[in-house]
């Protein structure tokens, strides 16, 4: 791909747009074209319209594949890329989660950032130009942001009752915020219910808004998260009080509701959001998240490693709740390629018994323009910063594009791309970040 940020053409096989700027859904283009000036697309067609439209001095980057948006990853820990070897142990979430913590205490802040800007290659050589990245520990934040990465550094907080929030915690937090470097966007996340009380789980994300800033937060990810909320028992409970934490839910013993619920009676739930999971989340939860306009980023690979349960994605989609995908981090994951993940959710979907031809489509949306709704990139003006919209291609979004070799075999090119398809270059606002 061209490597400056003059006006060039990338021309294709087939060009998927995915979405329109309004996030209406759009078809393929064969023989398709995307011209490009700086960062941002200025016009997506027929090649033979687009070559029209524009000087014949424009030069034109010929390629063999599919242009698609540059995929969005909604949830990932790139700080525990160096972790790959405990998503092989067979441990289950509660014995995992320990475990996790254990390796923590000897991980250096050089550990940190060296495992972090691995994790960040990965993904921009996989075809993922975005992520929503949680961050524990700051040092992981300038080595993401050098390489480019698009998305969001989420800072993320666990760990605290109402009294130890209210003596350090906070004033951690404003810390973190005040000193985080200007090569990434900044928001805050809230770990989850059983790790946090609900005092400083709301304040965290009342403090991102205050700041422009989106946040987000694990929900239902393991089953006893559901019994920890509803009655204040089980595993969840039994670590949260190994570790010393004083948290209300336990002394209360819960609050008979499941965690949607008690997420949206505290008003966390909003377009302003997004939630890591949704395991567990029934019917009645899922229309808690659709009506909130709340997006659910969907791990399944990550799930069924940790034994979390399978999320029921066929009715995510039946009942048109917003989704995106993620792939958490390579602690729990086999891989930080999104189209793994995509792969894995469509045969999930199958499973559980949406049969609609349409299934490849909507979970290439979701791993596309889904994921930049979560983080508020979707639409134009959207984004309270002004910046430009990705996830999909139309004039005026960020020219962040990924070129896919496809088995030409399988039928629609959509379908080429969800089963077959494999990254071979990608373009991060007008500039090749990766290219084999």
């Amino acid at each position: 791909m061209h490597a400056d940020n003059s006006l060039v053409i990338h021309r294709a096989d087939w060009v998927l747009p995915i979405a329109d700027e309004f996030g209406r859904p759009v078809e393929p283009i064969r023989e398709g074209a995307v011209a490009v000036d700086g960062e941002q697309i200025v016009g997506v067609g027929p090649a033979t319209a687009i070559l029209a439209a524009f000087d014949s001095q424009v030069p034109v980057s010929e390629w063999s594949g599919v242009l698609v948006p540059g995929l969005v990853n909604a949830h990932t820990h790139l700080q525990y890329t160096s972790y790959g070897d405990m998503a092989g142990t067979g441990m289950p979430f509660t014995e995992w989660i320990t475990e996790l913590i254990r390796r923590r205490e000897s991980t250096t802040d050089d550990d940190w950032a060296q495992s972090a800007a691995n994790g960040a290659r990965m993904l921009l050589q996989t075809g993922t130009t975005s992520a929503a990245d949680d961050v524990t520990d700051s040092s992981a934040l300038a080595p993401v942001g050098a390489t480019g990465l698009g998305g969001i550094s989420y800072l993320e907080e666990f760990g605290y009752d109402a009294a130890n929030w209210n003596s350090s915690g906070r004033a951690h937090l404003v810390e973190r915020l005040d000193s985080a470097p200007s090569s990434r966007e900044i928001g805050t996340m809230a770990h989850a219910l059983y790790t946090l009380d609900p005092e400083p789980f709301t304040d965290i994300l009342a403090l991102g808004r205050q700041r422009g800033m989106r946040s987000q937060f694990h929900l239902d990810e393991p089953a006893a998260e559901g019994a920890f909320v509803s009655s204040g028992i089980g595993a969840c409970a039994d670590s949260a009080r190994a570790a010393g934490w004083d948290l209300r839910l336990l002394r209360e013993g819960g609050a008979g509701v499941s965690p949607t619920r008690f997420l949206a009676d505290l008003g966390c739930l909003s377009t302003h959001t997004h939630a890591a999971h949704g395991v567990h989340c029934n019917a009645d939860d899922r229309a808690l998240l659709r009506v909130n306009g709340t997006v659910v980023a969907l791990c399944p690979r990550s799930n069924r490693i940790l034994q979390a349960g399978t999320p029921p994605i066929a009715d995510y989609l039946r009942e048109g709740s917003p989704i995106a995908l993620g792939t958490d981090s390579l602690a729990s994951s086999p891989s930080l390629d999104l189209l793994d993940e995509v792969r894995a959710a469509f045969d999930v979907a199958r499973d559980q018994g949406y049969a609609a031809p349409d299934l490849g489509a909507r979970l290439l949306y979701a791993a596309t323009y889904g994921g930049a709704r979560a983080m508020g990139r979707h639409v134009r003006g959207s984004d309270a910063q002004g910046r430009a919209p990705y996830g999909a291609l139309y004039p005026g979004a960020q020219a962040d594009i990924a070129l896919m070799a496809v088995d030409s075999a399988i039928g629609s090119p959509v379908d080429a791309v969800v089963l077959s398809g494999h990254c071979l270059a990608t373009l991060l606002r007008g500039r090749v970040a990766h290219s084999v």
